[in-house]
């Protein structure tokens, strides 16, 4: 190859201005890989971390790569930061394949994933580190995890894992495009292809997202209804009583007799089965925490004993009312409507 391909005089023109103008389409990917990361971490932080931090480790790394390649458009840095930004670039582009790879392996293999995994961490020693050229260096560091995850996925396809057909054909098509082009790696389409394998990533994780809240949703559901259920068990064979006081009398009153409780501030005026009612000397929330879990808040003012509950109904607005065996009605607020849904199913 000669050495010298042109040369020519012109008009002088900064060469960061004409490179940014080159990566200003890079700004979108960016922008889909920088989202994905933030949003994805701050998810798995709420369900518990683990696993779960691989694909927003992923979109960040993998943006971290794009903003290196495009920071020889954004300043004038001097020779010896080159030698930098090219090793930035690498890292980031091995901690995109690594964070991928290990997020297929912990989808579709169940058994013997350290040893599938070290096996990966010595090809990339073997094969990736003694490359010549920064170029062929990261072209490997995606390659190599990017072939592996495919594999996997295929073997996962064989297995008859859920999932592993799509993620067998979007791997193994991003496995190709590296693999037929690998010296294009650092142009802008790349990172679009890139940002396009996230968002299909996003999609398979908000899935599992949707699905483990829903799971999660029932289980607690179940566990109200049993506590529901032992608590009216526990109120058959030992039925509970409250102390009530009011003007300086106390009184010993079935928890079974009361209906509901309608707070009226540092009063609580409970409503017996008879529509008799008493008076008593607390806040509703003090009250409600001495009552048996029969009892179910269903407004920031009443408290309803569930053995009482005829039907419920809700209005256009979202709130609603609970009609009760001694002939009133009790409003439910619309915040609590969808919790007093799921206790009365």
């Amino acid at each position: 190859m000669a050495p010298v391909h042109l040369i020519a005089v012109a008009r002088y023109q900064s060469p960061t201005d004409n490179i940014l103008r080159g990566y200003l389409p890079s700004l979108l990917p960016l922008g889909v890989l920088l989202l994905g990361a933030m949003y994805f971490g701050v998810s798995a932080l709420r369900m518990g971390g683990g696993q779960r931090f691989l694909v927003p480790l992923t979109a960040f790394f993998a943006a971290g790569q794009l903003v290196s390649e495009v920071s020889r458009g954004l300043f004038a840095y001097e020779y010896p930061f080159h030698d930098i930004r090219l090793m930035l670039i690498l890292g980031f582009a091995t901690g995109t394949g690594a964070c991928l790879f290990l997020h297929v392996l912990a989808r579709f293999v169940r058994k013997r994933r350290f040893t599938i995994a070290l096996f990966a961490c010595l090809a990339y020693l073997g094969l990736v580190l003694p490359a010549e050229g920064f170029d062929t260096k990261t072209s490997l560091a995606l390659l190599l995890p990017s072939m592996l995850a495919a594999l996997i996925s295929g073997y996962g396809l064989a297995r008859r894992r859920r999932g592993a057909v799509p993620y067998t054909l979007v791997l193994f098509f991003f496995t190709g495009l590296i693999y037929l082009a690998p010296t294009r790696f650092l142009d802008i389409y790349f990172y679009y292809c890139v940002a396009a394998l996230l968002v299909f990533l996003f999609a398979q994780e908000l899935r599992s997202l949707f699905k483990e809240r829903r799971m999660r949703a029932a289980e607690k559901a179940r566990a109200d209804q049993l506590e529901l259920a032992l608590s009216e068990s526990q109120e058959r064979e030992n039925p509970s009583n409250v102390q009530l006081s009011s003007a300086g009398k106390v009184e010993i009153l079935p928890t079974a007799d009361i209906a509901y409780a309608r707070g009226a501030g540092d009063y609580v005026e409970l409503v017996l089965k008879d529509r008799t009612t008493r008076l008593h000397s607390a806040t509703l929330s003090e009250l409600e925490s001495r009552l048996p879990g029969k009892f179910l808040r269903v407004h920031r003012s009443y408290l309803v004993n569930t053995a009482y509950i005829v039907a419920l109904e809700r209005d256009a607005s979202g709130a609603g009312s609970l009609d009760l065996t001694i002939g009133e009605t009790v409003p439910v607020s619309r915040r609590i409507m969808p919790s007093v849904r799921k206790a009365l199913t």
